[in-house]
């Protein structure tokens, strides 16, 4: 799931693999927030952001990246779920 959201959200290049994804992450996030990052995202991903039925549309994070949005913080995506 993270490494599919962080491409999708833009937060890493579509291309990147998982080591690229995890690099780029860790520069966005302190390490102190890893754990709760991580889980975040995939119950997030879970929920709204599935990989086969994804309506972007409908999904809180993608219609807002698509905007031109900016990494989101540990706390935003904590307040997502």
């Amino acid at each position: 799931h993270v490494h599919r959201l962080a491409r999708r959200w833009g937060l890493a290049p579509e291309s990147a693999n998982v080591r690229v994804v995890e690099q780029h992450l860790s520069a966005l996030y302190p390490e102190d927030t890893w754990g709760k990052v991580h889980l975040q995202m995939i119950y997030f991903g879970r929920e709204w952001c599935q990989a086969k039925v994804h309506v972007p549309s409908d999904c809180p994070v993608c219609c807002w990246v698509g905007k031109g949005g900016t990494p989101l913080s540990a706390e935003a995506i904590e307040k997502m779920v």
